[in-house]
């Protein structure tokens, strides 16, 4: 390759990878983080990363909605919910374009305990599908 068009190349990725993870689109998300993501009516919901897999973001979303994009959280306030008080989702398995698409920002870290992973190993054991 041509040393200017290398330089190009690189000058190119840089600015790309600069842009996303300004907008919080890196794939780099942590297992345990908790994220604010564009809510699917319009303001923001917290979601956490249950676990990473090639190209798959498992995560579960709580029912909380905000409408400005929530800077702190305590995550014994947020919970699933019901279908009588408002639910989000215990376990869904997302494209990692997916995800990056609600432009998650990390709020906080958080550990993963072994009842909120009930879902996503049925998920595993039965090869089920991904939102895209």
């Amino acid at each position: 390759m041509k040393p200017a068009l290398l330089a190009l190349a690189v000058a190119v990725a840089v600015v790309l990878g600069g842009y996303l993870i300004a907008r919080g689109q890196s794939e780099t998300w942590e297992v345990g983080g908790l994220y604010s993501i564009l809510g699917a009516e319009g303001g923001f919901s917290v979601a956490k990363v249950l676990a990473l897999d090639p190209g798959i973001v498992s995560i579960r979303i709580y029912k909380q909605r905000f409408p400005a994009r929530p800077g702190t959280v305590e995550p014994s306030d947020l919970v699933v919910g019901t279908i009588h008080d408002g639910f989000g989702i215990g376990h869904i398995p997302v494209a990692s374009s997916k995800f990056a698409s609600w432009e998650p920002r990390l709020i906080r870290r958080s550990d993963v305990s072994e009842s909120e992973l009930d879902g996503y190993r049925c998920w595993k054991e039965s090869g089920g599908g991904v939102f895209q």
